[in-house]
């Protein structure tokens, strides 16, 4: 789909807004600058209203709970997992999610949930800009993909396979500009080579390991284990 119907906006929830809704709700807001004596009170509803947009827009996509199978709640708590972001309906589910992320995942692509969003591009394997939702976006394998350019989600829906595929072991350490990124929200960038995902700090980086991806492999080779999921920074 060319986007799923779980990107609602609700009222009480940090929810991704739908572009469309977005772009509804902007006359709205220019109606509060075209005032000649400004309201108070619509001041403050203006205000309100646009940070809680910008809110929604940090904490995501809406995915359902890999345990419950119920919508993911961002302010619950959420987990990465080899550049995948996973919500929760409760703080409990958190916990088994984590203590066993592949048990999870195959159960909830049993029941053909959509379980996680990548934090990336699958095909440029860039990070996503969070202040604007992408207008393309696609579900493989329980998992939503959102893309930066129509080629790009071209390129996925022609061979969903090539670019799905995830390494057991992961490099959170740029070997370029031999920096240690800590966590996978850090990376700008990733590469896939010889089974392990190697995370980078800017896309510069991308370029140059691509292109000798053997000699700066080695240069992290004590750096890389297997991937695990960690708890995600809170939105903030």
């Amino acid at each position: 789909p060319n986007r799923p119907s779980r990107l609602w906006l609700a009222p009480t929830l940090l929810r991704r807004p739908p572009a469309h809704l977005l772009q509804s709700l902007e006359p709205a807001l220019s109606q509060h600058e075209r005032l000649s004596a400004p309201d108070p009170n619509q001041t403050r509803d203006k205000a309100m209203l646009t940070s809680f947009l910008a809110l929604a827009l940090i904490a995501g996509p809406t995915t359902n709970c890999p345990i419950m199978g119920s919508p993911g709640k961002a302010a619950v708590g959420q987990t990465d997992y080899k550049g995948i972001r996973v919500s929760y309906c409760c703080a409990g589910c958190q916990d088994k999610f984590e203590a066993d992320p592949d048990k999870h995942i195959q159960a909830a692509n049993k029941k053909k949930s959509t379980w996680g969003y990548s934090l990336f591009d699958p095909v440029s394997r860039r990070v996503l800009d969070t202040k604007t939702e992408p207008k393309w976006s696609a579900v493989s394998g329980g998992v939503l993909y959102r893309f930066s350019s129509a080629a790009n989600h071209k390129a996925f829906m022609d061979l969903p396979a090539k670019f799905t595929m995830t390494p057991t072991k992961e490099s959170l350490h740029c070997s370029v500009m031999d920096v240690p990124l800590g966590k996978i929200s850090a990376a700008a960038s990733y590469s896939d080579y010889e089974g392990t995902r190697y995370y980078h700090c800017c896309d510069s980086c991308q370029k140059m390991f691509d292109d000798a991806p053997a000699k700066w492999a080695a240069k992290v080779k004590n750096k890389v284990a297997p991937a695990k999921a960690v708890a995600a920074p809170k939105a903030s």
